[in-house]
């Protein structure tokens, strides 16, 4: 699948006709919650993003239970966590192979990850570093279904 393809299946997938990927070739959606979801197309891959705190407030437990998320990606539906010194973001983050990619999937699994995204913004946010410590995995349903631009 292609760039073009990509936006093509994505505007009829999600039904927004407008959508576009802007100069730096990234496609911003923004969920109905204000979620930001970022994508783009580099090497033969669809990169997939998602802001879920800031690293000034990272400390050593909070990293611990950040990565511990990674093992086996248990806590994160597939994607790992990852810090982009850049930005000075916390960003769940996944890339899928553009050869096989299949738009119906890869929505149903945005929704997934938009879900997991919201868990671990609200648990960042509500951070008590006395509190539980450890990232335990839950099975998440999607309830983001709505795309805004």
């Amino acid at each position: 699948m292609t760039q073009n393809e990509l936006l093509t299946a994505l505007k009829h997938e999600i039904g927004i006709p407008d959508l576009c990927f802007n100069d730096d070739g990234v496609l911003r959606l923004v969920s109905d919650n204000d979620l930001v979801i970022d994508l783009e197309v580099a090497e033969g891959r669809l990169y997939v993003y998602i802001p879920i705190g800031r690293m000034i407030d990272l400390d050593l437990v909070m990293a611990r239970m950040l990565l511990s998320a990674n093992m086996f990606v248990r806590s994160s539906c597939g994607a790992a966590v990852a810090l982009d010194e850049s930005f000075g973001e916390i960003l769940l983050n996944r890339y899928f192979d553009m050869e096989t990619l299949d738009i119906q999937n890869l929505v149903k699994y945005l929704e997934m990850m938009m879900s997991r995204a919201i868990d671990w913004k609200e648990r960042l946010l509500n951070w008590d570093p006395d509190g539980d410590k450890e990232a335990k995995g839950k099975d998440v349903e999607p309830n983001v279904q709505m795309f805004k631009v």
